[in-house]
Order: C-alpha cells, then sequence, then structure tokens
C-alpha cells in the first residue's frame, strides 16, 4: 500500500504545484514567472534538456524561435518530436520532476534543517485513504503540515536573509514541481507507472519501501509548502479579480 500512497501523494503534490502554477500565470506574464522562480525553472529545464538529449528527441524549431513581431502569438504546437513513441514522452516529463525534487531535498539536508524537524511528526500518513473518516482526517494533516512548514521557517535560528533565501528556494522548487508545458500526460503517466514497478520490485525486496520511510518526511516539506501556497494563492486570486472587476464597472 505505502507504493500506490506515495504515488498518489506525489500526484496530488504535482497537481496542486500546477494548479498554483496556473494560477499565478493568469495574474502575471508566464515570462516575468519563469524569472521570478528562476531557480526552480533553470532546473526544471535542464532536466528536460537532458531528458531530450537521451530519447534524442527532436525539437521544433518555431518552438524555440524568437517571438514573431507580426504574430506575437505564442507558438501552440508541439516542443518535440520523441524518436521513443511512448518511453520519450514519459521521460521527457519525469526527468524534469527528479531534477526539481533532488535539487530541493539537497536544499532541505543541508539548510533546511528546522524545517524538517518541524514536520518530524508527519501528520500526513503514507497510506491510501480507504475510509472517509481517514480521507478527512488527511485533509486536517495537510493543514496541520502547512502550519508545521510555516513554524519551522519562523522559528528558524539562521539570520533572516538565509531563512527568505531558503524560503523562496522552497517556493521556487515547488511550484515547478508543475509539469513543464507539452509534457502533462507524460509526467502523470511516469509516476503511475513507477509506482507500479516500485511495487512490482517491492514483492522481492523491502528497499523500495524502506527508500520511500526515509524520504517521506523531505517530501513533506513541498506539500506543506504547496498547502500555503495554495491557500495564499486562491486568497490572492480572489482580491485580484475583485479589484479588477471594481476597476472596470
Amino acid at each position: 500500500m505505502i507504493y500506490a500512497a506515495a504515488s498518489i501523494w506525489l500526484l496530488v503534490a504535482v497537481l496542486m504545484a500546477w494548479g498554483v502554477s496556473h494560477l499565478w500565470g493568469t495574474m502575471v506574464k508566464p515570462r516575468t514567472l519563469d524569472i521570478l522562480l528562476f531557480p526552480g525553472t533553470a532546473v526544471a529545464y535542464i532536466g528536460r534538456i537532458v531528458a531530450l538529449l537521451v530519447t534524442g528527441a527532436k525539437v521544433n524549431p518555431k518552438a524555440v524561435a524568437p517571438p514573431d513581431k507580426k504574430d506575437p502569438k505564442p507558438f501552440e504546437g508541439d516542443l518535440y518530436e520523441p524518436n521513443l513513441p511512448f518511453f520519450g514522452p514519459l521521460l521527457v516529463g519525469f526527468v524534469p520532476l527528479i531534477f526539481t525534487l533532488t535539487a530541493m531535498f539537497v536544499v532541505l539536508t543541508r539548510f533546511g534543517q528546522p524545517v524538517l524537524q518541524a514536520v518530524q511528526d508527519v501528520p500526513v500518513a503514507a497510506e491510501v485513504p480507504s475510509t472517509m473518516s481517514v480521507f478527512w482526517a488527511q485533509l486536517r494533516g495537510l493543514i496541520t503540515l502547512g502550519e508545521s512548514t510555516l513554524d519551522g521557517l519562523r522559528q528558524s535560528d539562521s539570520v533572516n536573509w538565509q531563512v527568505y533565501l531558503l524560503a523562496y528556494l522552497l517556493i521556487s522548487f515547488s511550484v515547478r514541481l508543475s509539469p513543464l508545458r507539452g509534457n502533462a500526460a507524460g509526467l502523470l503517466g511516469a509516476i503511475v507507472i513507477c509506482g507500479a514497478c516500485a511495487a512490482l520490485i517491492g514483492t522481492l525486496t523491502t528497499r523500495p519501501a524502506e527508500l520511500i520511510q526515509v524520504a517521506w518526511p523531505l517530501f513533506c516539506v513541498p506539500l506543506g509548502i504547496l498547502v500555503l501556497l495554495m491557500i495564499g494563492t486562491l486568497a490572492a486570486r480572489g482580491v485580484f479579480e475583485t479589484v479588477r472587476m471594481l476597476a472596470h464597472r
């Protein structure tokens, strides 16, 4: 069950990041958002480039060409043509996620000990909600997780600029867990397939389950960050739309 739970919670994190990224994209220009989230953007796109090189995919020149002054509308076609029809899109979607999670875990293990200590008593269990009571308990656990993550940042003994830098990096990497343009299906499919493969390997050895249990507190931090971002983004979106509606009356 731990493999199904890990896959589900990873999907939840990706979908929350996707939602936050989409809502931010409706309030600021996508290019501005990429600049604001530069660390996460850089890591995610490096992961995509590596995956494209490994799979031998051919990038569509129109997708990376400078915008035409006569027709500034962004290119809506496919970014690349995979040489591997099935595994190519899966890898191109999944590798940026792995790069981003790895970068986040490095930052947490090097500089985020106060945050990790705050979420040691993980309120979100690594299990599939089999009953409604467990489902609601896990939803309440997400709110508690967001509170614990924020408390970990606020109670850090580091100087202010280090805390702000840590928070900025965590936000940047968390939002960039969302699928890059043209890779949503590949990313979601890769998560499901990796979960199934881990479950099959788990019938032979307990090593995958042990790795998930070790990484679980680390993974709970981006979950907590995304819960906070989703709450804040929905509130900001409501204010933004209210002000825009009043300004056009």
